[in-house]
């Protein structure tokens, strides 16, 4: 008795030490964040989906932006340091458009789910990295979720918001070039959704159901029905809840990322022909003088090719960290340089 008893003990001050351990994917291959950011301000499930904007001119000074669904949208430099906080309440998933034309202006955009205002905000990003609350559209569905943005033609700014029963709508922001929001449609699926993402170049929205896979369409709310699942939770390569998802554009090569939840993982496809590629988790960092932890329980995530310096000159993979340790502190985000994703890709082929 003695015995067993020493040994829980001693469980509990390795665990204490080291912190919580967490189920992972065994087959992802470890990239390595090299920033994090500032805390969310709230406590608890708070930090939830970043989006990137580019600076036009230095993209040293480009953004993350980061939602915060207790309080507002948080916004951070490249160093992780939070710049501005906007308080607007309970805002979930957020997305990014740059050079949208509105009343003869070329504008940067931001738009968010408001849950307290059961809204579509609309945020401007100025050419100084000022971000600004422009307007909010409220909707007629409730318990707002999900939303990505669409570039449609080089003009039209679409959203795609979703909520927990299913439903989707489609919303047209920019109709004639103003900023007058107009819904063109909706359509419903069977379970609860959330990440989705847009492939401008292809006019193709994914988005997943949580507990079933990842879903592929043409962007548009009429083509619902023929929508294909790419793959499956249970399957091999996701766990639920299927969660954040981005595009990553090569120069040969778009790749669609998607948080796997369930196993601290991301799973890369090839939007060629949806072949899954290779899966990442996001590891501990103790390199040198950089200590940053590792993500797990993800639920956003962001990408960019975008050529941001440095380490970063490959582009940059954020994601929402669900716990945040050593030390243990209000849940933040992940840089990870995408040159380490590249490493990963290169690597699996090695083992082939």
């Amino acid at each position: 008795m003695y015995r067993l008893g020493l040994v829980a003990a001693l469980a509990l001050f390795v665990t204490a030490c080291i912190g919580p351990q967490y189920q992972h994917n065994k087959s992802a291959i470890a990239v390595l964040p090299v920033v994090e950011t500032t805390p969310v301000p709230s406590n608890d499930d708070a930090a939830d989906d970043p989006a990137i904007w580019v600076h036009p001119s230095d993209t040293s000074k480009s953004l993350v932006l980061g939602t915060d669904k207790r309080a507002g949208l948080a916004v951070y430099n490249l160093q992780g340091e939070q710049i501005q906080f906007i308080e607007r309440g309970r805002l979930n998933n957020v997305d990014v458009r740059q050079g949208i034309s509105v009343a003869g202006q070329q504008l940067d955009i931001a738009v968010a789910t408001n849950k307290t205002n059961r809204s579509i905000d609309v945020f401007v990003i100025g050419s100084n990295g000022l971000v600004r609350f422009l307007q909010a559209q409220v909707l007629a569905i409730p318990k707002l979720y999900g939303i990505c943005l669409h570039h449609r033609n080089g003009t039209d700014l679409v959203a795609f918001v979703n909520n927990k029963a299913g439903w989707h709508q489609q919303w047209l922001l920019n109709p004639n070039g103003q900023l007058t929001p107009t819904m063109e449609g909706e359509f419903l699926i069977a379970s609860q959704p959330e990440g989705c993402v847009v492939n401008d170049s292809t006019n193709t929205l994914y988005f997943g159901e949580e507990d079933l896979g990842v879903w592929k369409m043409p962007a548009d709310f009429r083509t619902a029905d023929k929508r294909v699942l790419i793959d499956e939770v249970g399957a091999g390569h996701l766990s639920a809840d299927v969660e954040g998802m981005a595009i990553y554009h090569a120069e040969q090569q778009s790749i669609l990322v998607v948080s796997s939840q369930g196993d601290n993982s991301y799973a890369l496809y090839d939007l060629a022909d949806d072949t899954f590629l290779i899966s990442v988790r996001i590891a501990k960092n103790v390199l040198g003088d950089v200590k940053v932890d590792g993500a797990q329980e993800t639920d956003g995530i962001a990408v960019s090719s975008a050529n941001f310096g440095g380490a970063l000159a490959r582009g940059l993979f954020v994601s929402q960290d669900g716990f945040n340790t050593q030390p243990t502190q209000n849940q933040n985000f992940k840089l990870v340089p995408w040159v380490h994703v590249e490493q990963a890709l290169l690597s699996s082929k090695a083992l082939d």
